[in-house]
């Protein structure tokens, strides 16, 4: 998996259960759970 930058934006918008995800499974990769 390639490294990502993340970059946060304050917004009035729902943040969808996919984006959650894609989001913890990115902080899973980088944490080396993964393996």
């Amino acid at each position: 998996m390639k490294d990502l930058p993340i970059r946060f934006v304050l917004t009035d918008e729902a943040i969808t259960s996919s984006a959650r995800l894609a989001f913890i499974v990115y902080l899973l990769h980088q944490m080396k759970l993964d393996k």
